[in-house]
């Protein structure tokens, strides 16, 4: 058995996600520039098969941007990344009240947990210095660089990192797979794109070449010994997709995902 068959049957495992039932009462979440969103966010509580009550955050969105969320959650998940679990919640046509989003049958959506807190842009804002500190020495920094240039997430930033006693999670992740490109092109006509990765271009501007060097050394063992270990249809297969995509549309995001990874270390140099 090779090192790489060895991470596949235990570290790398991919858990599945798990289904809930939402209870009555979700909350809408009011953002900034809420009529130009292509999504709406409720808060809510949803109960398992043994009758336990969750905190659940909903994202109420198209079929890519779902999968987008449930692939990216169940990925960083099974590497080790701080991203809150995700669920697919069942819910009733009256669950949410004056939605754009409503449907006339009970359906699937996606949700993760509310973990509280406040956004790192928030922290940063408040405590300038501790939150610069913290973020220089959070050990997840290079992984989650990596992670976004592999998913083609454009659209981390410091509102989607929460901070929580402590502890930073990865939030929002319906615009990976190339966001607004996606809806205009192939998948596979993205996998050799570059895309906007804000802690991809920190993590590469330093002072020297051969900083540089290093970092980028460091990136390309990083997804040898964990993206490269992850069995990635068993992933895909968790995260549920055959309840948001048809089996066309999965096929050929598994082939982005495989493809992509390959090229991530060339796309951050």
């Amino acid at each position: 058995m090779t090192a790489i068959e060895a991470a596949n049957d235990d570290a790398f495992k991919p858990a599945p996600v798990r289904r809930l039932t939402l209870n009555a009462g979700a909350v809408r979440m009011t953002r900034a520039h809420e009529s130009t969103k292509n999504d709406e966010l409720w808060l809510g509580s949803a109960y398992d098969d043994n009758g336990e009550d969750l905190q659940v955050v909903l994202r109420l969105c198209g079929a890519m941007p779902t999968a987008a969320e449930l692939v990216c959650a169940v990925v960083g998940r099974a590497l080790g990344l701080p991203v809150p679990e995700p669920f697919l919640v069942v819910t009733e046509p009256d669950s949410f009240p004056g939605s754009r989003f409503a449907r006339p049958s009970p359906a699937l959506r996606f949700a993760s947990q509310n973990v509280g807190g406040d956004t790192f842009q928030q922290l940063l804002n408040a405590r300038s210095d501790y939150a610069q500190q913290l973020l220089a020495r959070w050990k997840h920094f290079l992984p989650v660089a990596v992670f976004d240039e592999w998913m083609a997430n454009p659209d981390r930033n410091l509102g989607n990192i929460l901070y929580v006693a402590g502890t930073l999670y990865l939030i929002d992740h319906a615009e990976a797979f190339g966001s607004a490109e996606r809806r205009l092109f192939r998948l596979a006509d993205l996998t050799r794109q570059r895309f906007a990765n804000i802690l991809g271009d920190i993590l590469v501007k330093v002072s020297t070449p051969r900083q540089k060097a290093s970092r980028l050394d460091d990136a390309k063992r990083w997804i040898h010994d964990h993206a490269g270990s992850l069995p990635l249809a068993d992933a895909l297969e968790a995260a549920g997709l055959v309840h948001v995509l048809n089996d066309e549309t999965r096929d050929e995001l598994l082939d982005f995902v495989r493809s992509r990874l390959d090229l991530t270390h060339s796309l951050l140099c």
